[in-house]
């Protein structure tokens, strides 16, 4: 079965999850946290399935399961077997939780024969697989079944458990593994770089774990151009000022050179604006200077809109044809006021613009949307906008279908954002 795209709900599912369990007791006295035979564990869990308040529920089902023994995994793939009411997914992943900690093998086998929601069976497989594979990766990796669940990818979920578990065992011949899993296959090689990568950084910290990637990933190849890359934007979370002495290293070697973009594209969503400062400041003739500052500033405006607006305004007025790298944001800045319906502020930006091209798209885009909104302060203005005729006649011809923008928009954006 290949792995299915994951939904942003996982993330809020399992968030909840967390909260929901760590507020719980374990005890609130209605049922034993003492260990119970397999038929009154099975009958116990069925009975807390049915109770309707959720956080009753869950603290119920919690005090029980710390009361599973080792050897009652049989009992719990039973109960699982029995909870056939909707809408209780956390349950179900409390429940692997549990088994996964006695046999992580046996709760992956399970989960893989439901047929329940994609993105909770992923969530289960997160906790089964971490556990198989603190216990046995290599046998993990190696399984028949497995290797048939993967066969078009590991989802990312599952991969983040194989190698937090094989990284958390100890076990020899993970960092190999990862060098030698198929560039073309999915994600598969990056995304076990990136979990290779946070198990690092949270066991050993920074400084050695740059001086790994110095050691290990020697000479150049595009992974390990991505090692680097990707370590770079995991500091910047929590040590931007480090990861930007990194660069200042780095930066300027082939290895280094798609850390600006990852730098600045992980530092923006902290929502301050430093890191728009920091990569619109450099030098835009290199490339991932102003690819990472065009999506830099994307995300920006997708996490904090007020801010990522308020930034670019607050800028000098001579700073904002100065700096080259930030005609990409101005682009997305000038189409964000005209989408929020700021018509004239929009206009007057659209002069801070140095490509007469991309002003004049801009301002086509501004009067498609006006005349959308106000036809005849629209048409007002275009009498006299400081565009061609051929670009007002595009202004005023009708709404794209949706469908057919969808189809082009990555070309689009990438034809008419700034270089």
């Amino acid at each position: 079965m290949p792995p299915m795209k994951i939904s942003t709900r996982v993330n809020v599912l399992l968030v909840a999850l967390v909260f929901i369990a760590a507020g719980c007791s374990g005890d609130s006295g209605r049922y034993s946290t003492s260990s119970l035979s397999d038929e009154e564990l099975v009958s116990t869990i069925i009975e807390i399935y049915a109770e309707p308040d959720r956080i009753e529920r869950t603290d119920q089902l919690v005090s029980v399961l710390k009361g599973v023994k080792p050897d009652q995994g049989e009992a719990l793939g039973q109960a699982l077997d029995g909870l056939d009411l909707e809408h209780r997914e956390p349950e179900w992943i409390l429940i692997v939780a549990a088994w996964s900690k006695f046999d992580g093998e046996a709760a992956t086998r399970w989960t893989l024969r439901q047929s329940r929601l994609e993105w909770v069976r992923f969530l289960m497989l997160n906790e089964s697989i971490y556990h198989w594979a603190l216990d046995d990766a290599e046998g993990l990796i190696r399984d028949p079944q497995m290797v048939a669940y993967s066969r078009n990818g590991w989802d990312k979920f599952s991969m983040r458990g194989i190698v937090r578990g094989w990284y958390d065992s100890g076990k020899p011949n993970l960092e190999q593994w990862v060098y030698d899993l198929p560039p073309t296959r999915g994600d598969d090689r990056q995304r076990a770089a990136s979990a290779l990568i946070a198990s690092k950084l949270a066991d050993v910290g920074v400084e050695e774990t740059i001086d790994w990637a110095r050691s290990t990933m020697q000479g150049y190849s595009p992974f390990n151009r991505y090692i680097y890359s990707r370590l770079a934007g995991d500091i910047a979370k929590i040590d931007p000022e480090r990861a930007i002495a990194w660069c200042e290293e780095i930066c300027d070697t082939k290895l280094g050179a798609e850390v600006p973009l990852w730098i600045a594209t992980t530092w923006v969503v902290d929502g301050r604006g430093d890191a728009m400062e920091w990569i619109t400041k450099r030098d835009a003739e290199v490339t991932s200077v102003r690819v990472g500052a065009r999506a830099a500033y994307r995300r920006f405006l997708l996490n904090h809109q007020l801010e990522a607006l308020e930034w670019m305004e607050s800028l000098p007025e001579e700073e904002r044809t100065g700096r080259a790298a930030l005609q990409g944001p101005l682009f997305m800045y000038v189409n964000e006021k005209s989408g929020l319906g700021e018509f004239e502020t929009a206009i007057e930006w659209t002069n801070y613009m140095v490509k007469d091209s991309t002003r004049e798209e801009s301002l086509k885009t501004i009067g498609r949307r006006w005349l959308r909104q106000d036809p005849e302060a629209a048409e007002a203005w275009l009498a006299t906008a400081p565009m061609s005729e051929d670009a007002k006649m595009k202004a005023r011809l009708p709404k794209p279908d949706p469908s057919e923008r969808r189809k082009g928009f990555r070309a689009k954006e990438t034809l008419l954002s700034p270089e």
